[in-house]
Protein backbone atom coordinates (compact mmCIF):
# COMPACT_ATOMS: atom_id res chain seq x y z
CA UNK A 1 0.00 0.00 0.00
CA UNK A 2 0.96 3.41 -0.75
CA UNK A 3 0.05 6.65 1.40
CA UNK A 4 0.42 10.21 0.23
CA UNK A 5 -0.08 13.22 1.67
CA UNK A 6 -0.70 16.61 -0.41
CA UNK A 7 -0.20 19.98 1.47
CA UNK A 8 -1.59 22.43 -1.12
CA UNK A 9 -0.85 26.03 0.10
CA UNK A 10 -3.03 29.12 -1.23
CA UNK A 11 -1.52 32.50 -0.48
CA UNK A 12 -1.87 35.89 -1.18
CA UNK A 13 1.31 37.05 -0.48
CA UNK A 14 4.16 35.70 -2.86
CA UNK A 15 7.07 35.24 -0.34
CA UNK A 16 7.56 33.21 2.78
CA UNK A 17 3.92 32.30 2.80
CA UNK A 18 3.40 34.65 5.37
CA UNK A 19 -0.27 36.79 4.83
CA UNK A 20 -0.09 40.33 4.28
CA UNK A 21 -2.67 42.65 6.25
CA UNK A 22 -5.06 44.22 3.46
CA UNK A 23 -3.53 41.92 0.08
CA UNK A 24 -6.25 40.54 -1.67
CA UNK A 25 -6.35 36.78 -3.21
CA UNK A 26 -8.59 36.50 -6.24
CA UNK A 27 -9.38 33.06 -7.41
CA UNK A 28 -11.06 32.17 -10.79
CA UNK A 29 -10.80 28.63 -10.72
CA UNK A 30 -9.28 25.99 -8.33
CA UNK A 31 -9.29 22.03 -9.24
CA UNK A 32 -7.90 19.70 -7.87
CA UNK A 33 -7.82 16.06 -8.88
CA UNK A 34 -6.59 12.80 -6.52
CA UNK A 35 -8.25 10.89 -3.83
CA UNK A 36 -10.09 12.00 -0.88
CA UNK A 37 -11.19 10.03 2.04
CA UNK A 38 -10.45 7.47 4.41
CA UNK A 39 -8.59 4.39 3.57
CA UNK A 40 -10.44 1.22 4.29
CA UNK A 41 -8.87 -1.98 5.50
CA UNK A 42 -9.26 -4.98 4.30
CA UNK A 43 -10.62 -8.35 7.23
CA UNK A 44 -7.22 -9.34 8.69
CA UNK A 45 -7.65 -12.64 10.19
CA UNK A 46 -4.27 -12.63 11.79
CA UNK A 47 -5.72 -10.15 14.49
CA UNK A 48 -8.52 -11.25 16.91
CA UNK A 49 -10.66 -8.30 18.70
CA UNK A 50 -12.40 -9.02 21.39
CA UNK A 51 -15.01 -7.62 22.78
CA UNK A 52 -16.37 -5.47 19.68
CA UNK A 53 -17.64 -3.25 20.48
CA UNK A 54 -16.46 -2.82 24.18
CA UNK A 55 -17.00 -0.14 27.00
CA UNK A 56 -14.22 -1.16 29.12
CA UNK A 57 -11.13 -3.09 28.19
CA UNK A 58 -11.07 -4.17 24.59
CA UNK A 59 -8.19 -7.20 23.88
CA UNK A 60 -6.50 -7.92 20.54
CA UNK A 61 -4.27 -11.16 19.97
CA UNK A 62 -1.96 -11.04 17.23
CA UNK A 63 -0.60 -14.75 15.40
CA UNK A 64 2.40 -12.75 13.80
CA UNK A 65 5.56 -13.18 16.13
CA UNK A 66 6.92 -10.02 15.24
CA UNK A 67 4.44 -8.00 16.49
CA UNK A 68 5.83 -6.04 19.13
CA UNK A 69 3.19 -3.11 19.62
CA UNK A 70 -0.30 -1.90 19.13
CA UNK A 71 -1.33 2.03 17.94
CA UNK A 72 -4.92 3.32 18.46
CA UNK A 73 -5.62 6.65 16.33
CA UNK A 74 -9.48 8.33 16.61
CA UNK A 75 -11.01 8.86 13.04
CA UNK A 76 -9.19 12.01 12.71
CA UNK A 77 -5.83 10.37 12.39
CA UNK A 78 -4.73 11.61 15.81
CA UNK A 79 -2.74 8.83 17.92
CA UNK A 80 -4.81 7.56 20.86
CA UNK A 81 -2.59 5.45 22.93
CA UNK A 82 0.66 3.23 22.56
CA UNK A 83 0.99 -0.21 24.05
CA UNK A 84 3.57 -3.33 24.37
CA UNK A 85 2.28 -6.54 22.95
CA UNK A 86 3.63 -9.12 25.39
CA UNK A 87 2.97 -12.85 24.08
CA UNK A 88 1.09 -11.75 21.22
CA UNK A 89 -1.85 -10.03 23.16
CA UNK A 90 -2.15 -7.01 24.53
CA UNK A 91 -5.48 -5.14 26.39
CA UNK A 92 -6.60 -1.38 25.89
CA UNK A 93 -8.31 0.32 28.41
CA UNK A 94 -11.46 1.41 26.14
CA UNK A 95 -13.42 3.12 29.35
CA UNK A 96 -11.03 5.82 28.55
CA UNK A 97 -12.47 6.46 25.20
CA UNK A 98 -14.93 7.93 23.85
CA UNK A 99 -18.02 5.97 22.18
CA UNK A 100 -17.23 5.51 18.57
CA UNK A 101 -14.91 3.82 15.71
CA UNK A 102 -11.32 3.65 15.96
CA UNK A 103 -8.28 2.59 14.06
CA UNK A 104 -5.40 0.09 15.11
CA UNK A 105 -2.19 -0.53 13.39
CA UNK A 106 -0.07 -3.52 14.78
CA UNK A 107 3.86 -2.89 14.19
CA UNK A 108 7.03 -4.64 14.60
CA UNK A 109 9.83 -3.25 16.41
CA UNK A 110 11.53 -1.26 13.56
CA UNK A 111 8.09 0.22 13.02
CA UNK A 112 6.67 -1.84 9.82
CA UNK A 113 3.48 -2.40 9.96
CA UNK A 114 2.19 -5.94 10.23
CA UNK A 115 -1.55 -5.44 10.28
CA UNK A 116 -4.49 -2.09 10.58
CA UNK A 117 -7.81 -2.51 11.43
CA UNK A 118 -10.70 -1.33 13.20
CA UNK A 119 -12.97 -1.93 16.46
CA UNK A 120 -15.57 -0.35 18.19
CA UNK A 121 -16.12 1.88 21.89
CA UNK A 122 -19.19 1.44 22.96
CA UNK A 123 -21.14 3.61 25.89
Amino acid sequence: MVDFTVFIVIASATDDFSPRPGSTLWVDDFSFSGWVGVNEFATDNSVSVYPNPSSTTTNFEVSDNNAFEIVVYDMTGREIKRENIISNKVSIDSYTMAPGVYTYSILTKENEVLSRGKFNVSE
